[in-house]
C-alpha cells in the first residue's frame, strides 16, 4: 500500500430512488446555477396536497404540482409518455407528494425524475446524465428533511480510510450506468 491509498477525505454519495451513485470527490464550490437557485424559497414543504388524477397527461400533472407546492418549474423539452393515475383522500406534504410523483415517474419507460433544488423543479430522464449543477448538496443531518426518492448529493466525512477497501465495498452499489 502506498502513501496515497490512505487519506483524509470527504466522500459524496448521490442518492436517487434507492440507488447510490458514488462520486470521487465532493463539490467544494456552488455553481452559478446553484447560486441563482438560492433565491429565498417560496416552497411550503408542510403544505398538504391531494391528488385527484385519472389518466392525466404528465404535461398537466407536473405543472399542477409545481404550482400547488410553490416550485419554479424549469422549462420542459420532453414529457414522459403515458398518464398519471392517483386518486385518493390522503393528504400529502409537499415532500410526500414529490415522492409519489417520483415513484410513478421512476417506473415509466424511459424512467424520469423530478430534481428539486431549493425552489426550482427540473424534470430529467434517469438514463444518461443528470444536470449535476442543479443537484443540491446537503449535510447528513438534513437527510431526514428530504424525500425518499429525491436526487441529492450528501457529503460524509469519512476520516482516514483505505481507498482500495472503500472502492471494493462501494462498487456493488454503483449502477450499471456508473452514475
Amino acid at each position: 500500500m502506498n502513501q496515497f491509498n490512505v487519506m483524509q477525505t470527504k466522500f459524496a454519495i448521490v442518492v436517487a430512488f434507492g440507488f447510490s451513485f458514488v462520486a470521487a470527490s465532493a463539490p467544494s464550490q456552488k455553481s452559478m446555477a446553484q447560486e441563482k437557485a438560492a433565491v429565498t424559497s417560496k416552497v411550503d414543504i408542510e403544505k398538504k396536497i391531494r391528488f385527484n388524477f385519472q389518466q392525466e397527461e404528465w404535461s398537466v400533472v407536473i405543472p399542477w404540482f409545481a404550482d400547488q407546492a410553490g416550485f419554479s418549474l424549469q422549462p420542459i423539452n420532453e414529457w414522459p409518455e403515458g398518464t398519471f393515475f392517483l386518486k385518493d383522500d390522503s393528504e400529502y406534504t409537499t415532500m410526500e407528494a414529490l415522492d409519489q410523483l417520483n415513484n410513478a415517474l421512476r417506473i415509466r419507460e424511459p424512467a424520469f425524475t423530478l430534481i428539486r433544488n431549493r425552489n426550482l423543479l427540473v424534470l430529467s430522464r434517469l438514463e444518461g446524465s443528470f444536470p449535476d449543477e442543479l443537484i443540491e448538496t446537503i449535510k447528513p443531518e438534513e437527510l431526514d428533511q428530504r424525500g425518499k426518492h429525491e436526487t441529492i448529493i450528501c457529503v460524509f466525512d469519512m476520516g482516514e480510510l483505505n481507498i482500495d477497501e472503500m472502492f471494493a465495498e462501494l462498487e456493488p452499489m454503483i449502477s450499471s450506468s456508473k452514475r
